[in-house]
């Protein structure tokens, strides 16, 4: 299945993006994941996220965020999550068989 993850990151906490994204890389194998910022995220927060996974900016509500990461993600279907949020395990297997 092509399945990319969408981390949205409103309130711009970076431990929890390296969070989120060691979970993606963790108990997924091979996905990519893109996190999405709000419109107040500064060039020295963005600088520093990027060096975790790609960052895309997107406006003040929660549904530009995931707007923007669907527009932005190379995937048929995107799983979206919060950053600070962790992947479950097997998360592989769910989506084979979906």
């Amino acid at each position: 299945m092509d399945v990319g993850f969408i981390i949205l990151c409103p309130d711009r906490n970076i431990a929890g993006l390296r969070n989120s994204v060691g979970s993606i890389n963790y108990h997924s194998y091979d996905r990519e994941s893109i996190a999405v910022v709000g419109n107040d995220a500064t060039a020295a927060d963005i600088k520093e996220m990027k060096e975790v996974c790609p960052i895309h900016k997107g406006k003040d509500t929660i549904t530009s965020l995931v707007n923007v990461g669907m527009k932005k993600l190379k995937h048929e279907w995107g799983l979206l999550m919060f950053g600070g949020s962790r992947v479950q395990p097997y998360v592989e297997r769910k989506l084979k068989f979906a």
